[in-house]
């Protein structure tokens, strides 16, 4: 299935003739998170380098709702806040919000869903993590992504306003200031000096 539609960025590659490609994921193995610890995904210690990319989706599925997803470039980081756990507490719950999660009895039993859908550009580097914020280890039970990639440098009379624009977009303001809400008590930076980085078994 062709996202080019939804990506502006994938639609700007194309109208300048650039090469690019997919890269899709899906993992149905169980591996151990460990306590307030993220694996990196997928293959362990993995970053995605390339020109530019766009993460057009991730989604992860876990046997505890203090599990998440985290993505990192360097532009932004997601840290701690995309858990189940807090996009239930502010309402995210299902689509059709861009950022989501689901639980029991809207999923399986004992099977507790993020999903992200908004589309997250980037340049040189980029990785994608799963996290846990408990203080005891749980299971990734699944995980799927799929990002778009550049595989060749733009030539520099191609540099649009809308690549910059892409880089700079962020979480919609009224989403944002719901997740600040939720996390103002939490040191996040201390938080991130504690995990536990192990690379995907």
């Amino acid at each position: 299935m062709s996202l080019t539609g939804l990506s502006p960025l994938i639609t700007d590659w194309m109208k300048n003739k650039l090469k690019w490609r997919y890269l899709f994921q899906p993992i149905y193995r169980p591996f151990i998170i460990p306590a307030n610890g993220q694996v990196q995904v997928p293959f362990g210690q993995h970053t995605f380098k390339y020109p530019e990319g766009v993460l057009l989706a991730f989604s992860a599925s876990f046997d505890n709702s203090d599990c998440g997803i985290r993505y990192e470039a360097e532009n932004f980081d997601s840290q701690l806040a995309v858990t189940v756990d807090n996009m239930t507490a502010i309402g995210a719950l299902n689509e059709p919000f861009f950022l989501w999660a689901a639980q029991p009895p809207d999923t399986l039993q004992g099977v507790h869903y993020i999903a992200n859908y908004k589309e997250w550009a980037w340049q040189d580097w980029f990785n994608l993590y799963v996290i846990n914020t408990g203080s005891v280890e749980h299971y990734c039970l699944s995980f799927s992504y799929t990002i778009a990639v550049l595989l060749e440098p733009r030539p520099s009379d191609t540099v649009t306003d809308l690549l910059k624009a892409l880089l700079m977009k962020d979480l919609d303001l009224d989403f944002r200031k719901k997740l600040e809400t939720k996390l103002k008590k939490i040191d996040q930076d201390e938080l991130l000096k504690k995990l536990d980085v192990r690379s995907e078994p």
